[in-house]
């Protein structure tokens, strides 16, 4: 006897598309299968299936998968400013199922895990099998192109390192240094801080120094080529700093140009009548109103290159998109939330593009009766 399993989702998956598991079974009369998925502390009770005509039975971990990522929603619960590297969870998750087939006299089973990261991919888009992939826009998983603004908070993520113990290192092929030893102490994802804000950065404080404008760099796992980051970094900057969560299960980071458009608008909760009993020489006015709603808004406008669009497109449909409240490279702020309008439309024929947003701050807090 024997469950064979024909559709199953492959390599590090993601979570936030159909991942069928299609099977069959070989036990005599089969007629229903039960798909016990762990932790069962989470999923109570098991998922009973039944055949179809063909005798094959059909599942999507679609529903499971998201159930275990969206316990802490979209919000970066991952972020840290105090060392330069950590092993991280959320991000990544082997997903254990037992497949329990039944007749009428007996049964059999198959237990299976699959590998999931917090993503989605769209129609034509390729699923790349390196783990050591950045959870950024890559062509092949193994070729990443990012620009840092020096003195804002930046990291990037690594979708999955296998042990802990393992040493990760940074190489500069500009200068052929190497980067202070990253230590994983758990398997799965692990981020890695370039700068941490507030004037610590690996220049500063001689992680890995790099120049401006292009960096060559090559991410080794115990000294072992892994994947290649193309880091332009751009300093003396000011402007509107944005954080958002990608569809490659990362945060991107991206510097708005300093000079912006600011619009305030507010109107009335509601009015009360002047209880006051004048004649019309002192009379002031005939209602008073009890507070007002008001929000406030920035235009955001910068320019891109053919890289950084890749990036940016991503701000329009990420759930999670975050400001920094310090507008001065090296002047330590805060992520807040905010809410994003607007297009992006990209010419290829051009080398640079301009992006213009509107960004929703949260709402002001007023003098309310």
């Amino acid at each position: 006897m024997a469950i064979t399993i024909t559709k199953e989702p492959e390599n590090i998956y993601p979570a936030y598309n159909d991942s069928f598991i299609e099977f069959s079974s070989d036990l005599a009369d089969n007629n229903k299968a039960e798909i016990t998925v762990y932790p069962t502390s989470i999923f109570t009770k098991v998922f009973v299936l039944y055949p179809d005509a063909d005798g094959n039975y059909l599942f999507n971990l679609k529903e499971v998968v998201k159930v275990i990522f969206n316990q802490s929603g979209f919000k970066d619960s991952n972020f840290f400013t105090t060392s330069y590297s950590k092993s991280i969870t959320g991000l990544y998750l082997l997903q254990e199922i037992t497949i329990k087939v039944y007749n009428d006299i007996t049964s059999e089973f198959e237990s299976n895990a699959y590998e999931f990261y917090k993503a989605v991919k769209q129609i034509g888009e390729n699923i790349t099998v390196n783990p050591f992939q950045l959870l950024s826009y890559s062509p092949n998983g193994i070729d990443h192109a990012l620009t840092y603004f020096e003195g804002f908070p930046f990291h990037f993520d690594l979708q999955r390192v296998k042990w802990a113990g393992k040493e990760i290192t940074v190489k500069s092929l500009n200068s052929g240094n190497t980067s202070d030893v990253f230590l994983v102490t758990a398997a799965g994802a692990f981020r890695i801080n370039i700068d941490r804000g507030g004037g610590n950065n690996w220049t500063s404080d001689n992680v890995l120094p790099l120049m401006t404008g292009l960096n060559r760099l090559e991410i080794l796992e115990n000294g072992v080529f892994k994947s290649n980051l193309w880091l332009t970094k751009k300093e003396k900057c000011n402007g509107i700093y944005l954080k958002w969560f990608n569809r490659d299960g990362g945060f991107s980071h991206f510097l708005f140009d300093k000079y912006f458009i600011e619009s305030v608008t507010g109107k009335d909760i509601g009015t009360i009548g002047n209880d006051e009993f004048n004649n019309i020489e002192s009379i002031t006015g005939e209602l008073l109103s009890i507070g007002k709603e008001a929000s406030r808004s920035f235009i955001l406008k910068a320019s891109y290159n053919k890289d950084e669009y890749e990036i940016l497109k991503d701000i329009f449909t990420s759930p999670f998109v975050q400001v920094y409240t310090s507008f001065e490279a090296y002047v330590e702020g805060r992520f807040i939330d905010v809410s994003i309008n607007g297009s992006l439309s990209n010419s290829n024929k051009k080398t640079n593009n301009e992006i213009a947003i509107n960004v929703e701050l949260p709402e002001m807090i007023t003098a309310k009766l």
